[in-house]
């Protein structure tokens, strides 16, 4: 059982505004009013990007409590996390009311847009957390079944790069994903 690209079209992002105080930071009134009956999670990012804020530990503080009453999941997307010049508290730091996931990769720490691993960290109340990962496990799962299956139909797929990559003849792999545009071998002719 995975997610259908019926599940995630169903999925309508909501956004919310931060407030320019010197700096920027969340508006915890204008998020609690953006919440509805159909809101599952918060999406944080910090350290933002292009703006470089970071949520302070209080910031992040309101924040698990306004998920926990309201029963929403809080993801934290902290790639950019090594890259802050200050303090950059973790939405999984501490003891956390609510399901709260810290999303990273090794992409942004090392500079290497190519290296395409990443992880999640979950932190929360035991009786959410245990699911919510054993939930994830499957879509993991799901997902390297997927590129198995698709790589075995033809040598060209280029599934275990990443979506949107491929191989030349030479066997090294290329992308045309956006953030990391289609490279050609510079070894032309030789094969090799």
């Amino acid at each position: 059982m995975g997610l259908s690209s019926r599940t995630v079209e169903a999925v309508r992002l909501v956004r919310y505004p931060l407030r320019d105080e010197g700096g920027w930071h969340l508006d915890l009134a204008a998020l609690e009013a953006a919440i509805g009956p159909r809101t599952r999670a918060v999406i944080v990012v910090s350290p933002s990007n292009p703006t470089g804020a970071v949520h302070d530990a209080a910031e992040l503080a309101a924040l698990d409590r306004l998920c926990a009453a309201n029963d929403l999941a809080l993801l934290g997307d902290e790639v950019f996390a090594d890259t802050a010049l200050g303090p950059c508290p973790s939405v999984v730091a501490g003891r956390r009311e609510a399901l709260a996931f810290h999303l990273a990769g090794l992409s942004k720490i090392c500079g290497l847009p190519q290296l395409k691993a990443a992880w999640i960290a979950a932190a929360g109340p035991e009786a959410r957390v245990g699911p919510a990962l054993a939930r994830l496990e499957v879509v993991a799962s799901d997902r390297a079944w997927t590129r198995r299956r698709s790589a075995s139909r033809s040598s060209r797929t280029g599934s275990w790069f990443s979506p949107g990559s491929s191989t030349t003849s030479s066997g090294r792999a290329t992308s045309s994903s956006p953030c990391c545009p289609r490279r050609k071998s510079s070894r032309r002719g030789s094969g090799a």
